[in-house]
Order: structure tokens, then sequence, then C-alpha cells
């Protein structure tokens, strides 16, 4: 089984006013789901580092279980900083597979036998 986290995203510091809201200080946690009210932009851009944590990786050049990111906005430089939370002893710490298992993303599609 994989050991799998949940990473709080905060925005901490930022060049100049977010158009879409955002403010230094602002935090979402990521497990299972997306956060509610994160730009859509940003979130994509956090994406690969998210799930590197989430599943226990770490970067070399950020201390262990964080990394330090900017939002692809040139004109606001939002900047997130990522923290894995370790819920010790919490039931969803453990999987068994990808979580897109009902999405069918194992290779295994339904035929259909009907023409």
């Amino acid at each position: 089984m994989t050991r799998r986290y949940d990473v709080r995203i905060t925005l901490v510091s930022q060049l100049k006013h977010c158009p879409n809201g955002h403010h230094v200080g602002d935090e979402w946690v990521v497990g299972r789901r997306t956060p509610g009210g994160m730009c859509l932009g940003a979130f994509n851009s956090l994406v690969p580092f998210l799930t590197a944590l989430r599943y226990g990786g770490n970067f070399p050049w950020e201390q262990e279980g964080e990394a330090t990111l900017c939002c692809p906005d040139p004109k606001v430089v939002n900047v997130f900083r990522l923290v894995r939370i370790d819920h010790t002893n919490s039931p969803r710490q453990e999987v068994d597979s990808c979580e897109g298992e009902d999405l069918n993303l194992h290779g295994s599609y339904p035929t259909s036998t009907s023409s």
C-alpha cells in the first residue's frame, strides 16, 4: 500500500493584486478533491508538485515535505507554499490503487458487444 497525505497550500506573497481575488494568507487543503475557490491556472501549475508531496515525494532544493511555487500570471506572481500534512493514525493514509479507478484510468475499458 502507498501512504497518502493531504497538502496545505498557502499564498505567501504576491507582486500585485490578483484578479481572481486571492490574498496573502489564503489557504487551501488538497486531499482527494481539488480545493474550492482556487484559480484554475494556479492550481494547474501546482498539480505536479502536489501529487509528489501527496505520495511522500520530496524535492532536493526544498525542506522535506515542502515546495514553493509561483502562479503562471507574470503580472501578479502569487507565490504558494505547499506543505505536506502528516495525519498520523488516520484511516485516509493508505490506498490500494489509483483514486481514479472508478474513472477507468487503469487501462481496462468496457467493450460493447452490440453493433
